[in-house]
């Protein structure tokens, strides 16, 4: 009994080793990202917030979008897991919100882009630690702020 056993031990671990079992693609990256958004005093309600697996603004690399609710908060997890290559994930979150935006069409919007830490992805499906953003008074022109429609790049 325990030669058999042994031998089916064996046939496993030289099949795992020859990577039968195993997926050839590479691990999944993960972050969760959390913050709120306020208007001069005001909390920043429906404001956009996409997660970008990379700093592309094509729809392909979205990994996540969420909504800011009555509090200004907003909370979202995104994942690799789905892309053609898992490994790469240098996440990128763009904020989409009308405060203080002359235009009063639909689609139109003030962005900015802000970069998480590294130190905040991890390996897996769902952010370990959040990065939290803080309380971002969105009244104030961030660096590289734009204007213009929510469209991403197909």
């Amino acid at each position: 009994m325990r030669a058999v056993v042994f031998l089916f031990l064996v046939a496993v671990l030289a099949v795992g080793h020859a990577g039968l079992f195993s997926s050839s693609k590479k691990p999944a990256k993960a972050i969760t990202v959390k913050g709120k958004l306020m208007c001069g005093n005001e909390t920043v309600e429906g404001a956009k917030i996409k997660l970008y697996a990379v700093n592309s603004r094509k729809k392909s690399d979205i990994v996540a979008t969420t909504q800011s609710v009555s509090t200004g908060e907003f909370y979202m997890d995104g994942h690799s897991a789905e892309r053609k290559h898992p490994d790469i994930f240098e996440p990128v979150v763009i904020v989409f919100h009308k405060c203080d935006l002359k235009s009063k069409k639909e689609n139109y919007y003030r962005k900015f882009m802000v970069k998480p830490p590294e130190t905040f992805v991890n390996h897996g499906r769902m952010g370990l630690k959040p990065y939290d953003i803080g309380t971002l008074n969105v009244q104030l022109e961030y660096p590289n702020e734009t204007q213009g429609k929510e469209e991403d790049e197909e």
